[in-house]
């Protein structure tokens, strides 16, 4: 058996495990990753990349190869919710409602709270629609490139042990046969929760068994029905063709989702993701032919002579667990492994983006003693509060689609009450005082649905009330319930608010927190804040850190261009203050004025 030491050891080769393997390829530390697929995933699954997760890509140097592959924005201005996708009754293809999606919408009539003007204020970056089997082979192409030889697919691991400092994990090459023994220092679980997680004896809070979604990938061309500029759509069948894929007994009717997979999008794409809606009498997908599977296809769709080539089905289990516990003294979980819940808000691989860039500056700071263990710690204490809040938001966004049946007036059943659901979208349609006020219902619960759609605080308000950083004292900017608003602030525990300076070249506050780890310090162009400067190198070189510094004013390097640095910075109504930004760009410390006290709670940051 080979013997192999390394600092860290990955396990698992999806977005959160390759995306991890090319950040800490950027902070120089030598790691290895595993994966037990011969391949990246062969199914869609999670598909949008929401403003946050660009904002991560973008620091290190990976949006710049995934944007050219995106959905083009004009592409992806609405979802879009009709009775059916295809048909010529008087009960298909009837819209029920569109609500712009994720800030991607330019167009002038916008609702206000979700216009892109809001997205573009708050960050430098949009984010964008790309499926993970067009996704990952994209980042294990940059993981590759980043760090050669060492990234293994096909390789899975066996066994594992923790000891007190370093863990022994068996992996085996199933191509070969050969057995390698990795003795990791740290090991980053990334693995779905197949393993490190179950073998720990983690537990997993929150409903399971909520119900099942079949998925079926397939070719076709759907452009005679695909209306431009949609990102999706959500279907309600209640006039389908018999032997339909019967409802739910949770929904009023069988809702099924169409999702464009690329890799043209609009009305020429080629391929799409058909997610069915939870019928407890969906047939376990090994039993269909794929005759059986392109009839479910084709009736889901109210298209009945569809050309069509099915590509993949699975069906999955929809929950909303969340752990109990994030990390053991070496081993540290990520992504599914720790949160799994409805793909609504699509908040599930944008999270797990979260949980490694949240690790991975913290490993590097360990390894390199630029930090003491104790650092590792503050993973649980920062991450386990967000797998919680997202478990729970897309919970609620999921159940929340039914305020579109009660709105319809659809009851809940099989095709015993088919008949009344097709009278009750005839009462809808009619030209009719209850028409009317049902129709005006139906809008008010599709524009309901942007809190998922819309979910801007849930992209970028996550917060970490504790963990590695210094308090400041200060309140909290109050939290909108809906997720739609969100409120930037230079508060210990957010997220540094993006603002853009002008300097040699225009940059945002967030560029000066660079890929290799560096941190930042802002301040302004007093002469306090040049003594915050010097506080910053003497840091840097008593402690081996990296500091970006940046004196913002007019006499400073940088300008505060539009005052968005002034507005949220809680700097403005003093001088000489200053913010500590992390290598995640999280704030770590704010002081509103340079004093002994002040930077006494400032080396407090790396204790």
């Amino acid at each position: 058996m080979v013997a192999v030491r390394v600092p860290v050891l990955i396990v698992g080769g999806g977005g959160c495990g390759l995306v991890a393997s090319s950040i800490l390829s950027n902070l120089a530390v030598a790691h290895v990753l595993v994966e037990a697929h011969p391949s990246t995933s062969n199914l869609p699954k999670a598909h949008i990349l929401n403003q946050r997760t660009a904002e991560i890509l973008s620091q290190h140097q990976l949006w710049e190869h995934i944007v050219p592959f995106g959905t083009p924005r004009k592409q992806a201005r609405y979802f879009r919710y009709v009775s059916s996708f295809g048909g010529n009754g008087p009960l298909d293809r009837v819209p029920l409602g569109k609500v712009s999606c994720f800030g991607w919408n330019d167009e002038p009539d916008v609702d206000e709270e979700n216009d892109a003007l809001i997205y573009d204020r708050d960050s430098p970056v949009r984010g964008t629609n790309l499926p993970q089997i067009r996704l990952e082979p994209i980042l294990r192409l940059q993981a590759e490139r980043r760090n050669p030889g060492k990234v293994l697919f096909h390789h899975r691991v066996v066994g594992f042990a923790e000891q007190e400092d370093h863990v022994v994990v068996d992996v085996v090459n199933q191509a070969t046969g050969e057995t390698i023994q990795y003795l990791a220092d740290y090991v980053l679980a990334a693995d779905g929760g197949k393993t490190f997680g179950p073998a720990l004896g983690i537990e997993l809070a929150g409903p399971r068994n909520v119900g099942h979604v079949t998925t079926i990938h397939f070719k076709a061309n759907l452009a005679r029905y695909w209306v431009d500029g949609t990102m999706a759509y959500w279907l309600v069948n209640v006039s389908s063709q018999e032997d339909a894929v019967g409802p739910s007994p949770l929904f009023g009717a069988e809702w099924n989702t169409l999702v464009p997979m690329g890799p043209t999008w609009g009305p020429d794409c080629e391929e799409f993701g058909l997610h069915l809606g939870m019928a407890e009498n969906h047939p376990p997908v090994e039993s269909l032919t794929d005759d059986d599977i392109k009839h479910r296809v084709r009736t889901a769709l109210n298209i009945p002579d569809l050309d069509l080539e099915i590509l993949k089905a699975s069906r999955w289990n929809l929950e909303g667990i969340t752990a109990t516990q994030y990390q053991t003294n070496r081993i540290f979980l990520a992504g599914d492994a720790v949160h799994r819940h409805p793909p609504t808000t699509g908040l599930g691989l944008n999270t797990a983006i979260g949980d490694v860039h949240n690790i991975t500056w913290k490993l590097a700071a360990v390894l390199k003693h630029h930090a003491s263990p104790s650092l590792l710690k503050t993973y649980q204490t920062e991450r386990l509060p967000i797998g919680k809040r997202v478990t729970q938001w897309a919970l609620f966004t999921f159940l929340n689609l039914r305020l579109i049946d009660a709105a319809v007036g659809l009851f809940p059943g099989g095709k015993a009450v088919r008949a009344t659901n097709e009278q009750i979208y005839q009462q809808l349609l009619a030209d009719t005082f209850d028409g009317a006020a049902r129709r005006a219902a139906v809008q008010y619960a599709v524009q309901s649905q942007r809190v998922e759609l819309g979910a801007h605080d849930l992209d970028l308000g996550a917060v970490y009330p504790g963990g590695a950083l210094v308090a400041d004292g200060s309140m909290p900017p109050v939290v909108d319930p809906r997720g739609i608003r969100y409120t930037p602030t230079a508060r210990p525990g957010h997220r540094l608010p993006h603002a853009w300076l002008q300097g040699s070249t225009r940059i945002s506050t967030h560029q000066l927190v660079d890929q290799t780890g560096s941190w930042a310090l802002l301040t302004d162009d007093s002469a306090d804040g040049t003594l915050w400067i010097q506080k910053a190198a003497d840091l840097e070189e008593r402690r081996g850190l990296k500091i970006n510094k940046a004196r913002i004013g007019p006499l400073g390097d940088l300008k505060d261009e539009d005052g968005q640095w002034a507005e949220h910075s809680g700097l403005e109504a003093c001088r000489g203050g200053a913010v500590l930004v992390r290598p995640d760009t999280y704030v770590a410390f704010r002081a509103r004025e340079f004093s002994q006290k002040a930077v006494d709670r400032l080396e407090m940051v790396f204790l």
